[in-house]
């Protein structure tokens, strides 16, 4: 599609993307625009106005044309909005909360807008997004008042990071979900006491009864990054910053002064998982061995097995998979800007993208399968300067394709350090393989959408070619494409076939020698399939040669 120049980042409607997959398209597309003062960015989505109003706006703010993510924003309202009117504001349903006053054309998801001002923070504040920052969600707060008395809510809710499910209350004892109602105004307190990082989606199902058995269907979330957030006790969300609740401008699903209210803690003291994770980190330190790798170095080969495993202390990795499975030239996430071809210069085998699974910074364990069992790995370099530490086996030669005991020996770390330094690995790995098993899901969904499109884009070339035989040539309605093949015509009169497509009907067979397109030439024949059986044709010789 489009000479392969085509680079896809699925995610959630209504929603933002990673702050991993925002700053690679930035970083991409400015490598794109940079190479050639003709190339262009075309963005699109299902509405063309929440998804792609975030990108373009990040894109505007990334590359300089606008200073803040308002301005940024505004630019985007102001192109999208064919009557443009600067009173309405830009967040429409923020601005015309009470009222239903037409707004004008612009990103009006709160998580969408709260990321484009993410954008802002990591270029003017020195925050970096890709840091692996835990923290321990003690509890949701929701402010509420009479209004749930004379309408409850049963809901219950699902914590997910980086997209990866890690909470859902429909799992906790009993058999009834969360029920907000009450005679006077008060906070209702959700538990949850689980360890978030990266960005946080928080979804609230609405429940038709008390029990969790009954069906439930999404009623609001929020989208947050903890990055954004360090030594932060807790997250606030007014009303108008709640997704799909900002639409609800009559207050008939929650009153108009609710409230969500994340609270959290970054206290190693507070959980012993966060005091395992920092004991591990302190042994990395203290005993691994520091490494520098440059811009683009390999960190771990893909599909080795050497046993090294390293901490990035500073700079940013990504993991990447050379080998496609399915045999094409494409990835079903398209390719990247900088392996893309410019104006003037032919496509060749080096324009094949080299897929970004997901980004790493500081704090991310790099090298994990190879380190434990001698699996096979994807490859992991370097996007920019890179400072980690790593740690090896002793016994490298003899280690065999399982782990055993003898193997649990560490170069330079204490054998009275080795339990919290393995205890502490499982607890980062469990976050890191569970993101890195969610993405290739996601990448794998992504080619089997891909692959149907292409099915149902075919099936809907076949019925218009059927109807332009039709009508062409006036045969029955209930005439059947059987195929079309590219073939070469060669008559007796001829001394070289010509190329030409064959369109066989279930009655007839058409000679086309235009053959690309849904449509048909003037020029094409018509040949009954009983003329070709009774051989009234001997005089012409037809070569039906597949390519």
């Amino acid at each position: 599609m489009l000479f392969n120049q085509v680079q896809r980042i699925p995610f959630e409607d209504h929603g933002p993307p990673l702050m991993s997959e925002l700053l690679q398209f930035c970083e991409e597309a400015q490598v794109w625009l940079q190479k050639d003062p003709r190339n262009v960015i075309a963005i699109h989505c299902k509405g063309g106005k929440g998804r792609s109003g975030v990108m373009s706006s990040a894109i505007v703010l990334w590359s300089g044309h606008r200073k803040c993510a308002v301005d940024a924003l505004e630019l985007f309202t102001f192109r999208r909005t064919e009557n443009y009117n600067p009173d309405l504001g830009l967040d429409g349903t923020y601005n015309n909360f009470y009222t239903r006053r037409p707004c004008n054309q612009t990103v009006e998801g709160p998580s969408q807008i709260r990321y484009v001002h993410y954008l802002e923070a990591v270029l003017y504040s020195g925050i970096d997004p890709l840091e692996y920052y835990k923290m321990l969600l003690l509890d949701i707060e929701m402010f509420i008042s009479e209004h749930q008395q004379k309408q409850p809510l049963y809901i219950s809710y699902m914590i997910k990071c980086c997209r990866s499910p890690i909470f859902d209350s429909t799992n906790c004892e009993g058999d009834q979900v969360q029920v907000l109602t009450g005679k006077r105004e008060g906070i209702v307190s959700l538990p949850v006491n689980v360890l978030v990082w990266g960005d946080v989606r928080i979804e609230f199902f609405r429940h038709k009864s008390r029990y969790k058995t009954s069906p439930r269907k999404l009623a609001f979330f929020c989208i947050f990054n903890t990055s954004f957030y360090k030594q932060k006790t807790f997250v606030e969300f007014k009303k108008s910053k709640v997704d799909m609740l900002n639409k609800d401008r009559q207050h008939r699903i929650v009153p108009e002064d609710f409230s969500l209210r994340c609270n959290l803690s970054a206290n190693p003291e507070q959980n012993e998982l966060l005091q395992l994770e920092a004991d591990f980190r302190d042994i990395f330190m203290r005993f691994g061995v520091r490494r520098t790798f440059s811009k683009g170095e390999t960190i771990v080969e893909e599909n080795t097995r050497k046993r090294t495993i390293f901490l990035i202390v500073s700079g940013s990795v990504e993991g990447v998979v050379n080998d496609i499975t399915d045999g094409s030239n494409v990835h079903p996430l398209g390719r990247s800007a900088a392996e893309a071809i410019s104006f003037g210069k032919t496509m060749g085998e080096d324009c094949t993208r080299v897929p970004n699974i997901y980004m790493l910074g500081p704090g991310w364990v790099v090298g994990a399968s190879p380190f434990l069992s001698a699996a096979n790995t994807m490859l992991f370099r370097a996007r920019t300067s890179v400072v980690a530490f790593g740690v090896k086996h002793k016994a490298l030669e003899a280690v065999g394709p399982c782990l055993n005991v003898e193997d649990l020996t560490l170069e330079g770390v204490p054998p009275d350090r080795l339990s919290t330094f393995y205890r502490g690995l499982s607890v980062a790995l469990g976050t890191q393989l569970s993101r890195i098993r969610i993405e290739s899901i996601r990448i794998g969904n992504l080619k089997a959408f891909n692959d149907r499109q292409t099915v149902l884009a075919e099936q809907d070339e076949s019925e218009k070619l059927r109807s332009a035989c039709i009508k062409q040539f006036g045969l029955p309605m209930n005439e059947k494409l059987i195929t079309r093949l590219k073939c070469s015509y060669q008559s007796t009169r001829e001394e070289s076939p010509r190329r030409m497509r064959l369109i066989v009907l279930l009655n007839y067979l058409v000679i086309d020698p235009e053959f690309f397109g849904p449509t048909i030439s003037p020029r094409s024949e018509l040949w009954s399939v009983r003329q070709v059986r009774s051989e009234l044709l001997l005089p012409r010789k037809l070569l039906v040669l597949l390519d």
